[in-house]
């Protein structure tokens, strides 16, 4: 998929890894959401995203009918793997995903998804260091 470029520091560093572990730990074919927001990870591990959306930023989710109809296509649709990154989302005015907006969606992850793998500490646990999790669909 071409070669990419990053920064030797916390947060490229945990994505990486992310990267390589979906690569030689995950089938091709599995479906892969990640929050708030991630789409060159789905670009470069090649896992596809079949939801109607793809980010989930603060003014992506801010109506309820767009949390429900997103819960609601998770479970239709099956997804695999959830992602939760430390992406902070200031700029919009709800800083931490899952705690000050989309409370919902990350109690449907928790609740039905098993933790698999965290890169660093669980996100948004510290600002301290720069997390990821990734979490695996219940049988």
């Amino acid at each position: 998929r071409g070669t990419i470029y990053a920064f030797d520091n916390n947060r490229e560093n945990k994505c990486k890894q992310l990267i390589e572990y979906l690569l030689e730990n995950t089938d091709e074919n599995k479906t892969l959401v990640v929050f708030p927001e991630g789409l060159t990870i789905n670009f470069l591990t090649k896992r596809k995203n079949p939801l109607y959306y793809y980010t989930y930023m603060p003014l992506d989710v801010v109506r309820t009918e767009i949390v429900e109809k997103l819960i609601k296509d998770m479970e239709l649709k099956k997804i695999d793997y959830v992602v939760i990154n430390q992406r902070r989302t200031d700029e919009q005015g709800y800083p931490v995903f899952g705690k000050d907006y989309a409370q919902v969606i990350r109690e449907y992850i928790l609740n039905n998804y098993d933790l698999l793998k965290q890169f660093g500490p669980f996100p948004f646990t510290t600002e301290e260091e720069y997390g990821i999790a990734i979490f695996k669909r219940r049988i």
